[in-house]
């Protein structure tokens, strides 16, 4: 059975690569190329016969340019401009006030911890969001890490929504986030401070080089967590909670632009940070768990006359130390290292009335984790043998191909397909096939109604494939990739100052993996497996106006029904939550200006299925130009000063209300 699959596959896969030939072959004319330039970008390429504006136009529902009001699919833009309004310093904190989505952190201002990230969730999916800078994808062994992408670095962040295998590969069970980093800065200096930390940086431009570099350092949080048992750590009883250290994080951002056709752009981050169990009563120390985190993202672009070649490099290092001061020289530690690289290459094209695109991806990804680590509780601890996990690989090569016809002057219909054939180092191999869907209707030329219809796919992170550090998760080499149906119906309208669109969705996960709870002999152990389902239908709506030169709002709501069933034939219980609102009203009047921002994340339960209270984070933004190079912004975070949970699983909260003065001069 096995050799038939296997041979099945291969028919199917060379099917691909006969079909992607004929249709690069068979182009009759260059056609305009997919991303071809970045908003902001004077590259042009010689089929482009209109210019589109900012607002209108996005790049990753179909891998060229499209106007947002004709393409099938719920995709939005926001600006660097409307991310900084938020408040926010990263990425991570920005979008968790945009329609649909959840936010998940664990730390302050999304600080990861080891392996406990922030998540933006799109449509329920808890690892369903693929990330990209710009168009190549940067997730890392299930990761991606938005906290440590500061705002000041983006020129703009596009948001897909629904299934994006068919263009983009694993991952993308819930949607994509595209970040499209700047091209040409303003020279320009930003310090600023308040009575959680500070955050600080620089941008120049230098002829065809831009820079930016940003600092950024966050005091030590109070209680994150409720006391939790302490079985473990220390030599005496009681409870513990935990907080986070002061934090730092530093990173830069380079773009060369050789020539209109080719550029290179190349960021580093560095994070470092500690995470402390204090004993409840004294707030004696427990453990401190110290963590330097160190990212490289190198990407070289070509793009001209329909071809689009990118080549990239990602690289992730986490060095943590680990000590408990009731243990003697009982010092435990974990080096951690993820990399990728590869290279996509497509060709975009006009012929028989149709837009055409075949692309192909080679990607290799590895993973090396060793270090040595405690077991035993309490007085009993003690340092268990120096292990190995790696190094362990895997290559991935992917075929994909989209045919965009128009039918008459009101309809659109696009057919996309890919095939991926993933092949390990210790011999497995995975493939996936995914279609799509999409057609597009214009009632007139403000209004429009789309169908989409897709597959999508996420492999199996090498964390669940082999073998962990710890003795209670055990991996499972025999996992699938998990798969995903997406179904949605969509209307939008964009008419002068106003733009709403609302999306009907329905999606099912299945073979998903989880981390499954077995109790055996006294001891309980969590082993990796194919056991999960996941379905959500909901109802997506966004609004906005704006009503003066002085005065614009934008509304949002989210409602679904997100369930999961754990096995077969069990019963479909409720997770995550149900229903988001989001809102942001904006105000500008001669040197001032000045943004709310809020988001409303209710009907929530935790992991184990008992009720949560709602999210409700609220930021206020106000800038004041003091001269026509000098700007003063003052920032508040939490305004409401909620403790609310801002996790899925375990109880962690948000940081107290925090206020910040800043200071831009450009020149």
């Amino acid at each position: 059975m096995r050799k038939e699959n296997l041979a099945r596959h291969k028919k199917r896969l060379w099917a691909c690569l006969l079909l992607s030939s004929l249709l690069v072959g068979s182009a009759a004319q260059s056609g305009w190329a997919a991303e071809a330039s970045k908003p902001g970008s004077e590259a042009k390429t010689a089929a482009e016969t209109e210019e589109f504006s900012l607002e209108d136009v996005t790049v990753t529902a179909l891998r060229y340019k499209s106007k947002n009001l004709e393409t099938p699919a719920d995709v939005s833009s926001y600006s660097r401009e409307q991310l900084k309004a938020t408040g926010a310093t990263n990425l991570a904190d920005a979008l968790k006030y945009s329609t649909g989505l959840i936010y998940s952190s664990m730390g302050p201002h999304g600080q990861s911890w080891g392996n406990m990230t922030s998540k933006i969730i799109i449509r329920g999916v808890e690892s369903g969001t693929l990330v990209m800078m710009n168009g190549v994808p940067i997730n890392m062994n299930g990761y991606y890490h938005l906290e440590s992408i500061p705002v000041e670095q983006v020129e703009r962040v596009e948001v897909l929504k629904g299934g994006g295998s068919v263009l983009y590969g694993s991952e993308a069970l819930g949607g994509i986030i595209n970040i499209i980093t700047r091209e040409k800065v303003q020279n320009s200096v930003t310090v600023s401070g308040g009575n959680d930390g500070q955050s600080h940086s620089v941008s120049l431009q230098a002829g065809k080089s831009s820079f930016n570099v940003s600092f950024g350092k966050t005091n030590e949080s109070g209680v994150m967590t409720d006391p939790k048992a302490n079985a473990t750590y220390g030599t005496t009883g009681g409870s513990y909670y935990t907080a986070f250290g002061d934090a730092t994080k530093n990173n830069v951002n380079w773009h060369y632009k050789f020539d209109d056709h080719f550029s290179a752009n190349y960021s580093y981050g560095k994070d470092d940070y500690s995470v402390m169990y204090k004993k409840v009563g004294d707030d004696s120390l427990l453990r401190s768990s110290d963590y330097i985190d160190e990212s490289h993202r190198l990407q070289l672009a070509y793009d001209k006359n329909g071809w689009s070649s990118k080549a990239y490099f990602n690289r992730q290092h986490v060095d943590q130390r680990g000590t408990e001061p009731a243990l003697a020289n009982k010092h435990d530690w974990t080096d951690t290292t993820n990399t990728v690289y590869g290279i996509d290459t497509q060709k975009t094209w006009q012929a028989g009335g149709a837009t055409w695109l075949a692309g192909t991806t080679m990607q290799r990804e590895s993973y090396n984790d060793f270090g040595q680590t405690l077991s035993g509780n309490k007085a009993a601890r003690t340092l268990k043998a120096p292990y190995t996990n790696g190094p362990h690989d895997r290559n991935h090569y992917a075929l994909y191909m989209q045919w965009d016809k128009e039918l008459g002057s009101k309809n659109r219909l696009i057919i996309g397909a890919r095939e991926d054939v993933v092949k390990t180092g210790e011999g497995q191999r995975f493939d996936a096939l995914s279609p799509q869907l999409q057609f597009l209707h214009r009632l007139d030329e403000n209004r429009s109604l789309y169908l989409n219809a897709s597959k999508s796919f996420r492999m199996p992170n090498f964390t669940a494939l082999y073998k962990t550090s710890s003795d209670n998760f055990i991996s499972n080499p025999d996992l699938k990739p998990e798969t995903g149906l997406n179904q949605e119906v969509g209307y939008k309208y964009e008419k002068g100052d106003v733009k709403w669109k609302v999306a009907a969705f329905h999606l099912e996960v299945d073979d998903q993996i989880t981390w499954k709870k077995i109790v055996s002999g006294g001891s309980t152990y969590y082993v990796a497996q194919n056991v999960s389902k996941f379905r959500n239908s909901g109802i997506e709506a966004s609004y906005d106006h704006k009503l003066s030169k002085h005065w614009s709002y934008s509304l949002g709501s989210s409602f679904g029904n997100p369930e999961q069933q754990e096995s077969d034939g069990s019963a479909w219980t409720k997770t995550l939550g149900r229903m988001t609102f989001n809102g942001a009203l904006h105000y500008m009047s001669g040197p001032w200006t000045a943004d709310l921002s809020a988001m409303y994340y209710g009907d929530r339960v935790d992991s184990d299925g008992l009720e949560r209270s709602a999210m409700i984070p609220v930021s206020l933004h106000v800038g004041y130009k003091l001269k026509e190079n000098r700007t003063l912004t003052f920032d508040v975070d939490n305004l409401l000063n909620r403790r609310d949970v801002t996790t899925n699983s375990s109880a962690y909260y948000m940081p107290e209300r925090s206020f910040r003065l800043g200071l831009t001069a450009t020149f």
